[in-house]
């Protein structure tokens, strides 16, 4: 349910040891303060995408938006490219400091060649030759924009950005003449994930953010970084998350927030009128402390987690 508008909204399997589409931090500019990953190959070959793709096909648990899939099949007849199947990766970093302009790589294979060739047949589009390089651009529809294809062997990555410098800056860093967040001399960056994972963000120094809200600002203040995992192992969804704290004494301070937080939740559940479902989720989370890292771990089985999604729609309050 997370994933499907990243999907749905960016036009452009069990993995390997080794999959090609998992985050590759060479392709990430050394001065990120955040990334988000999409493993769609790995997302592929879950039971939880069988069976999301089965509730689309037949209507049911998942509130899918009818216009999302009408313009998903528009675009699949438009440019004979089908991103749910054809798309393996999705990468999306930026940096707090320099505004809000992220920069978005979309991987597939040489199927984008041919989607490229029938774009460059549309009256919208523009070629677009920048600092020697050449760029993918549309303009239409009181909508324009550039993106760069950087080859990889019989890889494609597709390159977007709102904005210019930052676009310029990710091309280089593709190309060698920009540093990598490998090659960081002050790496911010440490994201770790397991195999199955298909979902991975470290949100490593935007926590300030965060602490301009109320509900999140005793967290954020004590935190210098968050990492989260999502992924499917044994036909269990699991979740990890990771609050790194800026010392021992804030996380042992983090932890008794959260658990505060859980245990003040668990006792609303019992007086109000609350979904089962709900409380099991609550129960069902471990929280834990090791040094400056809080951990949270959930699992929970894809097929009564679907079954459970579909009894909240009878739920009435």
């Amino acid at each position: 349910m997370l994933l499907l508008p990243i999907l749905l909204n960016t036009p452009v399997a069990l993995a390997p040891a080794l999959p090609v589409s998992d985050l590759d931090v060479t392709r990430i500019s050394a001065d990120a303060t955040w990334v988000i990953h999409v493993n769609v190959e790995s997302l592929r070959a879950t039971n939880l995408w069988k069976m999301f793709r089965e509730e689309m096909r037949v209507g049911g648990a998942f509130d899918v938006d009818q216009d999302d899939l009408d313009g998903l099949r528009r675009f699949e007849q438009k440019f004979g490219f089908q991103p749910l199947d054809e798309v393996d990766a999705i990468t999306v970093s930026g940096n707090a400091d320099m505004g809000d302009d992220p920069v978005i790589m979309v991987e597939t294979g040489r199927v984008l060649d041919s989607a490229l060739a029938q774009l460059q047949q549309q009256s919208e589009y523009r070629s677009i030759r920048r600092d020697g390089i050449d760029l993918h651009g549309w303009e239409g529809g009181g909508d324009s924009g550039a993106f760069y294809i950087h080859h990889d062997g019989d890889r494609r990555v597709a390159v977007v950005s709102e904005s210019e410098n930052q676009l310029a800056r990710a091309i280089d860093v593709l190309r060698g003449r920009a540093k990598n967040l490998q090659q960081s001399d002050e790496r911010r960056l440490f994201p770790r994930w397991s195999h199955g994972s298909f979902l991975v963000i470290d949100a490593g120094g935007v926590l300030d953010d965060l602490a301009r809200f109320e509900r999140a600002s005793a967290v954020a203040e004590m935190a210098r970084g968050l990492q989260l995992e999502v992924g499917e192992s044994r036909g269990e969804l699991y979740l990890t998350a990771h609050i790194i704290a800026t010392n021992a004494d804030a996380a042992q301070n983090i932890y008794s927030v959260l658990n505060g937080a859980r245990a003040l939740a668990s006792l609303a559940g019992t007086q109000h009128d609350v979904p089962p479902f709900a409380m099991e989720i609550l129960n069902a989370l471990e929280l834990n402390v090791n040094g400056d890292d809080v951990s949270i771990q959930f699992r929970y089985d894809v097929r009564d987690l679907i079954d459970e999604v579909s009894k909240l729609e009878e739920w009435h309050h």
